[in-house]
């Protein structure tokens, strides 16, 4: 009977010891499968936090690279309108000699007079271009407005042509008043000076620097050419002509590169018209034609009925305003 009770307390006890091995083995396999969950959610966290770092390193190298090859394209466009602006004195300076570079200092005095409508006109027109771009009927406004920007511009070079021996009387000292034969290309060129930086501002509002860099590019190589020829042939009058030529050159890049971002719905027919009565006026005033001031009043007569009504409907607008 003690033995039989002895191996009956032998047997609870062992009982007691496995369940209890049995629970501490549960719960160790429990801690590790809530440790197994952590270690994986850990780890997916992780995951997560590389993919977000690497997608945010890849749009700073996208951005950089953007920004780089904006800059790029701004830097060519900006040396290259400097080369525009100012080599073509430095080639008279040195080519002609300072006497030159003086007459030629002079005869900027009248195209300054356009300049000072076109500087204006420029630092609104960047942030109105900025603004619209994107809206639905930025095609009319764009052309719009260039229409109304080169009917000015075309309609006042024309007129200041036609009278600038007399504005040569009035500004210019008698040593420099010859200097008013330089004066008819550098106003046809101021022309398309304002053009390009309008379509510029275009070009740059839908972050294309690289077109206008080009444009710019082409304009001054085209500039320093015929800066040479143009001078060894005709002297400071030969600057002049060239810097019309480079300018005129940016302009028809320009417009090409504007094309494709935005359809100008502009006459360009008329246009060429009056830039090709431009340079008659400019050919037979430089060279005093017989009888050139009847040419010059049919020039300009000829260009005021071509963009009369909308040089009238501007004004009206202005003085209503």
């Amino acid at each position: 009977m003690i033995s039989f009770l002895g191996a009956a307390l032998i047997m609870l006890t062992a009982l007691r010891l496995v369940g209890k091995k049995s629970d501490s083995g549960a719960v160790k396999n429990s801690a590790l499968q809530e440790g197994g969950t952590d270690e994986q959610n850990a780890s997916r966290e992780g995951t997560a936090v590389r993919q977000d770092m690497d997608h945010a390193v890849s749009e700073r190298k996208l951005l950089e690279k953007n920004m780089t090859g904006y800059g790029k394209s701004m830097l060519l466009y900006s040396t290259s309108s400097w080369v525009n602006n100012a080599l073509d004195r430095y080639f008279v300076l040195g080519m002609c000699g300072a006497a030159a570079n003086g007459l030629y200092g002079v005869a900027y005095k009248i195209p300054a007079i356009l300049l000072v409508f076109q500087r204006i006109f420029a630092q609104a027109w960047q942030i109105s271009a900025n603004k619209n771009y994107e809206d639905e009927d930025s095609s009319q406004f764009f052309s719009q407005v260039y229409m109304g920007y080169q009917t000015v511009m075309t309609v006042g070079c024309s007129g200041l042509i036609m009278v600038v021996q007399i504005v040569a009387y009035l500004l210019f000292a008698k040593d420099f008043y010859y200097a008013w034969t330089m004066v008819p290309p550098l106003l046809i060129s101021v022309i398309f000076g304002a053009l390009t930086g309008f379509l510029g501002s275009i070009c740059l509002a839908y972050k294309d620097g690289k077109s206008m860099g080009r444009a710019t590019g082409i304009g001054a190589l085209v500039n320093i050419v015929l800066n040479y020829i143009g001078i060894s042939l005709i002297g400071p009058m030969g600057a002049g002509v060239a810097t019309m030529i480079s300018y005129f050159t940016m302009y028809a890049f320009a417009y090409r590169a504007v094309a494709g971002h935005v359809k100008l719905d502009v006459n360009r027919k008329r246009d060429f018209v009056a830039y090709a009565l431009l340079l008659v006026q400019a050919g037979v005033i430089m060279i005093e034609m017989p009888y050139y001031y009847v040419v010059e009043v049919i020039c300009f007569a000829a260009i005021a009925v071509m963009y009369g009504r909308r040089f009238y409907a501007i004004v009206m607008q202005k003085l209503h305003r």
